[in-house]
């Protein structure tokens, strides 16, 4: 079973003047039905209450900006994402965040490392208006149950490295979500993400 580290930050709470930004990749819908069963699944074999509450996404970047901010940062991160070529997840087998979480792995990161070298413009104009640097996520996958006991962790982690689980899904475009001050979560932008060679002759 693959390791890794948890990378704190993701969706602190915003003040009053600044939201807070999350960019993903969200799987078709047959997908996240899969992911979906599989939290159900765990969250039955161990007792664990309800699926997990994290969305069944794929973080590549938060931030936090000022409201009025936003325009400007919508239109930035639609013209560098547009510059990128779609490209194929495959979900093969699971992982574990020591000491706590277990996930679904995301078998090439390759793609999600260059869609977050390609956020340095975002880096810069966050810095110049003197709010919190961008974060980017070091490692791309779903997350499967999160905040576990230690014990539950320690049986789940061997129970899980002899389980597979395999998934696929094409990425045409990212999504930006957006947490008010209250709380609420919401979707306030897609960015298309620009077709293959082989999208544009088969069109």
């Amino acid at each position: 079973m693959e390791t890794g580290c948890l990378t704190t930050g993701m969706f602190n709470v915003p003040s009053a003047e600044t939201f807070e930004y999350l960019l993903v990749v969200q799987p078709d819908a047959s997908v996240r039905t899969q992911v979906m069963e599989e939290r159900y699944f765990f969250n039955g074999l161990y007792r664990q209450g309800v699926a997990d509450s994290m969305p069944p996404d794929i973080a590549v970047a938060s931030f936090t900006a000022k409201e009025a901010m936003e325009d400007i940062l919508i239109r930035w991160l639609r013209r560098m994402i547009a510059q990128q070529p779609g490209f194929t997840v495959t979900l093969n087998n699971y992982g574990a965040i020591p000491p706590q979480a277990l996930y679904l792995r995301v078998q090439d990161q390759e793609p999600f490392l260059k869609l977050a070298a390609g956020l340095q413009p975002v880096c810069d104009f966050l810095k110049d208006n003197q709010c919190p640097p961008l974060l980017r996520y070091s490692k791309a996958f779903i997350p499967l149950a999160s905040k576990l006991p230690p014990a539950v962790f320690e049986k789940a982690t061997p129970d899980y490295a002899r389980r597979s689980f395999h998934a696929s899904f094409e990425v045409q475009q990212l999504a930006l979500i957006r947490k008010s001050a209250d709380g609420t979560c919401r979707k306030i932008q897609a960015f298309g993400l620009r077709s293959s060679v082989s999208d544009q002759y088969a069109a």
